[in-house]
């Protein structure tokens, strides 16, 4: 099934994370409030475009997002047609946090929690089978920074990771560039730039 992202601006004037979330509940009103089990919803990210911000959704929140002013995008499928591999350049703009087994945090590059947080992003198109067995890093030069969130600071890593992935998945890997990558999307972090080398 394909999944809807919406990209919708915000506010120019929104600057920290805080403001943001305030703002998205403000919207969207209980649908991206905690769900009744107490898990938090992690259907949004706050991406930061020049000097304001957009909220991205995907799953059943876009359907809620809706009601926004935004463009409306079908969530890129995997083109099998493609042979071969592709070498992508992912640019880290805001720190990134991962998750690892077992659900310790980090914000330091991990290789393997990486690749289960680009399997992540992938799940957002509907589909499960992204091969991250065929994902070859190349280049990784990162340093760890300090993100104000607004009502308290988190670390993550900035920087460039060059990769290849099987070329079919490359346009599916792109969505990363409005969803970001990694935890805490929805307070700012993670936000990346995905662009094609050669």
């Amino acid at each position: 099934m394909l999944q809807v992202i919406r990209c919708g601006l915000i506010s120019h004037d929104v600057i920290l994370p805080r403001d943001f979330i305030d703002t998205t509940y403000r919207i969207l009103g209980k649908s991206a409030s905690p769900s009744h089990d107490g898990s938090v919803s992690c259907s949004f990210a706050y991406k930061i475009q020049g000097g304001g911000a957009a909220l991205v959704t995907w799953g059943e929140l876009a359907k809620a997002a809706r009601k926004l002013p935004g463009l409306e995008i079908t969530a890129p499928q995997p083109d099998f047609r493609l042979r071969g591999d592709a070498l992508l350049k992912i640019k880290h703009i805001t720190p990134t946090k991962l998750k690892k087994w077992g659900g310790s945090k980090i914000a330091w590059f991990d290789p393997e929690a990486y690749l289960r947080a680009m399997k992540g992003v992938t799940k957002i198109t509907g589909r499960d089978d992204f091969p991250v067995d065929r994902v070859k890093f190349i280049k990784m030069r990162t340093d760890v920074r300090t993100w104000n969130l607004g009502c308290g600071f988190e670390e993550g890593f900035v920087g460039e990771i060059v990769i290849t992935i099987p070329a079919a998945w490359a346009r599916v890997l792109k969505v990363a560039g409005l969803t970001g990558i990694g935890q805490k999307r929805s307070w700012g972090m993670g936000n990346v730039e995905v662009a094609r080398v050669g």
